[in-house]
């Protein structure tokens, strides 16, 4: 996956920083930096699995989803699958969608809004 170490590093970072911060909701919560790499296109049942096999019993509270290609096509559906259904499961998703500026133009218009998902893409509001 290209950059991905340097990914997984900013991640790494950032759950650092929050946990040596002195915040009232850090006494009750515990943030947890747990990475699934998928491929560019993932199929559905790829995608399916990952979240009812990784993400499920983990009972995560929320998804941070990125996506660090700018291929459109398969890809960005293979977003949009992802998004819904851990909208479905009622899993909240903080997503950069490098690839589709749209799903950021659809949540802000409220349009094909996948449930609880907030999506941030480059560019996302020029289009």
């Amino acid at each position: 996956m290209f950059r991905k170490r340097e990914y997984e590093k900013a991640i790494q970072d950032a759950v650092s920083s929050l946990s040596k911060l002195d915040l009232k909701f850090m006494r009750t919560i515990a943030l947890v930096n747990s990475t699934i790499s998928m491929g560019i296109n993932p199929s559905p049942t790829s995608i399916l699995n990952s979240l009812c096999e990784k993400f499920l019993p983990e009972n995560v509270s929320a998804i941070i989803f990125l996506s660090c290609t700018e291929n459109y096509g398969r890809a960005t559906a293979s977003a949009q699958y992802f998004l819904q259904l851990a909208g479905y499961l009622g899993i909240p998703v903080i997503a950069w969608n490098a690839d589709n500026p749209g799903l950021e133009q659809a949540a802000q218009t409220g349009t094909k809004d996948p449930a609880g998902a907030l999506c941030a893409s480059p560019g996302g509001g020029n289009a």
